[in-house]
């Protein structure tokens, strides 16, 4: 059995056949941009704003030099910005690496 997808613009069909985790935001705030995607410590933050986030860091990144599934670490606490950098780095093609922030400077070396 397939589904009915008439009606459905074949671009937004094609883009949901994807499996790429990063363009989660993008797709979501197509369709709800106003809608809040997550609330981080009494902070509203839409899709919209989280796909900004995510497409601009993402472009940053490559622009800065950084090569199709090089790591990024990520040396940050839990917040929205960490959720928009995740994904800035899956959309872009590279790999997040996420470091525990309550490692000691020795663990660290």
């Amino acid at each position: 059995m397939k589904p009915d997808l008439s009606g459905l613009d074949p671009l937004h069909v094609n883009l949901a056949q994807r499996l790429n985790v990063g363009d989660g935001f993008a797709r979501a705030a197509a369709m709800f941009p106003d809608r809040a995607a997550v609330v981080d410590r009494g902070e509203s933050v839409t899709f919209a704003k989280m796909a900004n986030a995510s497409r601009s860091l993402g472009g940053a990144l490559l622009d800065l030099g950084c090569a199709h599934q090089s790591p990024v670490t990520m040396f940050m606490g839990n917040s929205w910005r960490f959720l928009a950098t995740y994904m800035a780095c899956a959309s872009a093609g590279l790999v997040a690496m996420p470091v525990n922030v309550l490692l000691s400077t020795a663990d660290l070396a």
